[in-house]
């Protein structure tokens, strides 16, 4: 009874071990099996230009340096370098991430809402929109050249170059403001305006993407001009620098900042 017992018992052991080779065994096939489809997927894929992509992209950085003109992609360029100055909320509410702000103050008079950083260098590149409110013409956003934060609440004693509502770019030092021939689509309600500021070229583009998908309008400014005329009557910067700032006058009116 012994002996057969052992017998029964080496057949399970012999039987276990069979079973756990063909496990194996299968598992090797399907790895196998998925190695050559993986290679005859990846083959195909092979010749594909991939670095197509990147010549494009020299060749556009190329000719945007020998044209010295801004480049415009398929939209507006986001990000999450730029912030509302603090002392703005005693206009308004200013979101907690300073991204935001609503004028609640100053009914009918202009609220100049600026940033928090002062730019002396590069090109800097904003998105801003108007989301709530009711605009009017003097509604507008622009760069105040100058190193002073936070700005000044009197318009008239500013240098800036901006856009407002009606599209129109304007240049203003102090209480002079000249109206450019140049100008983009009047803004609306959730339009996004980009504001590039190139402080080496001494220049403000303006573009303004619509809402509703139509082609975007651009407008470039040059302000070296502008700086060498103020510097015999105004108080600004020897170098070009300065930073972003949204005009509002009515109260409910709010704006974001998404770059």
């Amino acid at each position: 009874e012994q002996l057969r017992q052992q017998q029964q018992l080496q057949q399970q052991q012999l039987q276990l071990q069979q079973n756990i080779q063909m496990q194996q065994l299968q598992q090797m096939q399907q790895m196998q099996q998925l190695q050559q489809v993986s290679v005859l997927v990846a083959v195909p894929c092979m010749p594909v230009p991939v670095a197509a992509p990147e010549v494009q992209e020299l060749k556009i950085e190329e000719k945007k340096k020998k044209n010295d003109e801004v480049v415009l992609g398929r939209g507006p360029v986001f990000g999450n370098q730029h912030r509302f100055h603090q002392k703005n909320s005693s206009m308004g509410v200013l979101s907690p991430d300073a991204r935001s702000f609503t004028k609640c103050s100053n009914k009918g008079r202009l609220s100049i809402v600026c940033e928090n950083r002062v730019h002396f260098s590069g090109v800097v590149r904003y998105a801003v929109q108007f989301t709530e409110g009711e605009l009017c013409s003097a509604d507008g956003v622009g760069f105040i050249l100058s190193s002073d934060l936070p700005c000044t609440k009197n318009i008239q004693k500013i240098v800036s170059v901006f856009a407002n509502r009606t599209g129109r770019i304007c240049v203003r030092v102090h209480e002079d403001v000249k109206r450019c021939h140049q100008r983009v689509k009047c803004l609306e309600l959730g339009d996004w305006l980009e504001v590039i500021s190139d402080l080496e070229q001494q220049k403000v583009t303006f573009v303004v993407w619509a809402q509703d998908g139509s082609a975007p309008t651009s407008a470039t400014i040059s302000f070296g001009d502008v700086l060498d005329k103020a510097r015999g009557r105004a108080t600004v910067p020897r170098s070009a620098c300065g930073y972003l700032a949204v005009v509002m006058k009515h109260l409910g009116v709010s704006v974001n900042l998404a770059s």
